[in-house]
């Protein structure tokens, strides 16, 4: 696939070229997320310019597909060139490493605190007690956060009531320790907050992790997570969430922060649900992806 019949570099001096990371990737024929030189040469790219392309698609990892990696702004030409955002990047790149190693320190650790079994008990029975005491959607409650929270926070605020992790271990695992001038996020969810789920922004979601129905096996166990996205026009699943629930371990039962009331309220408070309940409710149309305990044995 060609991407261009200009170099990397020689795009600096035109405009109206702009291209996005998914476009880049496309010319990685081996899929390891970086272009060898045989690669380069058949998308039109100089080997000279190679070593910082690669570093801008190792920087963007977490980022969705559709993020420009280079970009020109072709509006008045007798303003100087933008500069690229593969700059801003490059100079995230090093927090965005130091978040990964983090992430890996606190999942080795939670991994080395008692049995699998025993983790998920836990988190089953602090979904238990997030129900019991009503916890609110938006609503300040009776949630280790202290603050407004949102559907994603209640996979986590279940780890955090469990005592797998602490209230900055859980805000660091959903990205929002990671300032947005540092990772350019992009869709309604953070793309590391997904990453920790096990969703790679950079790769397709892979068709045996997408709900084929309640029959389906194996069934999810406690503390396993589901992410309700969005489809693009051909039906495919994007990296675009709308929904976070937590399994319960009870078949396909979950624990959803949702506004399941008509009228909506953000004061709702957490419910037990099934995934089937939520798909005809407010979140038609959308595919439903299994990811695995973030905290499950390696």
């Amino acid at each position: 696939m060609e991407i261009s019949k200009q170099s990397y570099r020689e795009l600096n001096q035109n405009r109206d070229i702009r291209l996005t990371r998914q476009e880049v990737l496309k010319a990685d024929s081996d899929g390891d997320g970086q272009l060898s030189t045989t690669e380069g040469e058949k998308a039109k790219i100089a080997p000279e310019d190679l070593p910082a392309l690669n570093r801008a698609l190792q920087g963007s990892a977490a980022l969705e597909p559709s993020t420009v990696l280079f970009a020109m702004s072709g509006k008045l030409k007798s303003m100087p060139a933008q500069i690229p955002v593969v700059k801003r990047i490059e100079k995230s790149a090093d927090a965005l490493e130091t978040w990964r190693g983090e992430t890996a320190n606190i999942i080795a650790r939670v991994q080395n605190k008692g049995t699998e079994s025993q983790r998920r008990a836990d988190t089953q029975s602090a979904l238990g007690d997030i129900v019991q005491q009503k916890v609110q959607w938006r609503g300040n409650g009776e949630n280790k956060f202290g603050e407004a929270i949102g559907c994603a926070n209640g996979p986590f605020l279940a780890y955090v009531m469990a005592d797998l992790i602490s209230v900055e271990e859980a805000k660091h695992l959903m990205g929002d320790t990671l300032s947005a001038e540092n990772v350019l996020t992009g869709g309604k969810s953070s793309p590391l907050l997904l990453e920790t789920l096990g969703i790679d922004a950079g790769k397709p979601i892979p068709e045996d992790q997408l709900y084929q129905g309640p029959n389906t096996e194996p069934t999810p166990k406690a503390g396993d997570v589901a992410v309700f996205v969005e489809n693009d026009a051909q039906g495919f699943p994007t990296h675009s969430a709308s929904h976070f629930v937590t399994f319960t371990g009870n078949g396909w039962e979950v624990m959803s922060l949702q506004r399941h009331t008509d009228p909506p309220s953000d004061t709702n408070p957490a419910i037990f649900t099934t995934i089937e309940d939520i798909w005809a409710g407010d979140f038609k149309g959308t595919s439903v992806v299994i990811c695995p305990f973030p905290f499950k044995n390696p």
